[in-house]
């Protein structure tokens, strides 16, 4: 329990840091691209699952007695995802389905390694090319808004800048710094 708590600490720790990068030039322009880019990958891999549970439909339609990875859905979904990654193998087929067989498995391999996976590399550079202006006004936007969120205020002080366990040893530290 502790682990994953642990975990999930780390995770929002990061996801702090993170809002201090993104209001820095040099990382903060990079750091929206990299949001932006994430949503379109998503999108995509809705369009890919579809593709994918779709074709899994099929080989379990046709070849559900004939090859042993196809025998069910869930089965099937499994051999065409490793597919999509290169392993594969096209011996499995039975004599009564060797040709047809390799020939659909052989369509779906070339349409999802060539076309899906280049597809998702063009559009990921698009999305560069066309969000290079925007990702720069967002982070013009984001810099004004993080500026009320960490305006420094000198009542709390180094409070302010410090993460939530740490603020107790800056608020220790306090009368040290008055001095100093």
């Amino acid at each position: 329990y502790k682990l994953y708590l642990n975990a999930v600490m780390a995770i929002l720790v990061w996801f702090k840091i993170g809002s201090f990068i993104m209001v820095t030039k040099s990382f903060g322009v990079y750091i929206w691209m990299i949001i932006m880019m994430i949503k379109v990958i998503f999108n995509f891999m809705i369009i890919y699952g579809a593709f994918l549970l779709c074709c899994s439909l099929i080989f379990c339609s046709f070849f559900y007695n004939e090859n042993k990875e196809f025998w069910d859905y869930s089965t099937s979904l499994s051999t065409l995802l490793n597919a999509s990654f290169g392993n594969f193998s096209l011996d499995n087929f039975s004599e009564r389905t060797t040709v047809y067989g390799r020939i659909i498995y052989e369509i779906y391999i070339a349409f999802s390694a060539i076309f899906l996976f280049n597809m998702i590399i063009a559009v990921l550079s698009n999305v560069y090319q066309a969000l290079t202006a925007q990702i720069d006004a967002d982070y013009n936007t984001n810099l004004i808004l993080a500026y009320f969120k960490m305006e420094w205020e000198p009542w709390y002080g180094m409070l302010i800048f410090a993460p939530a366990p740490l603020n107790i040893v800056a608020l220790l530290m306090t009368p040290f710094l008055l001095l100093v």
